[in-house]
């Protein structure tokens, strides 16, 4: 397998950033990771925060036990926190496209110049 699509499978399946890594361009991949582990950390503490006021409620008892106040609370608390987390959603998306995108295109630029390296020892 090329390096180029080695690059961009591991950017886009495993994590962003991790294909520049794996070409070796450590500051685009570092930048990749920080900026895709921000958005994923916003995102989660946003979602573990509501779930956490939902359990404080419940255990203060201002919140009946039963699946329907529940749920109804949970859908509009979801609706809240869905607008909060817009932004880290869309950063982590842009990063894993930029990602997946840019390491396959530095993938091919290397195995370029180790073709035309190749090709001049010859």
């Amino acid at each position: 397998m090329k390096k180029s699509t080695k690059a961009a499978l591991v950017s886009g399946l495993v994590f962003p950033g991790l294909g520049h890594l794996f070409l070796r361009r450590y500051v685009g991949g570092l930048v990749l990771l920080c900026v895709a582990a921000w958005s994923i950390h916003a995102i989660a503490t946003t979602t573990i925060g509501t779930a956490l006021e939902i359990a404080k409620e419940i255990e203060q008892g201002s919140l009946s036990v039963d699946a329907t106040s529940i749920g109804q609370l949970v859908a509009q608390r979801s609706q809240q926190a869905e607008q909060s987390t817009v932004v880290p959603m869309w950063v982590f998306f842009a990063s894993w496209v930029i990602g997946v995108i840019d390491s396959y295109r530095l993938g091919r630029s290397q195995e370029r110049q180790d073709e035309d390296a190749t090709q001049a020892k010859t």
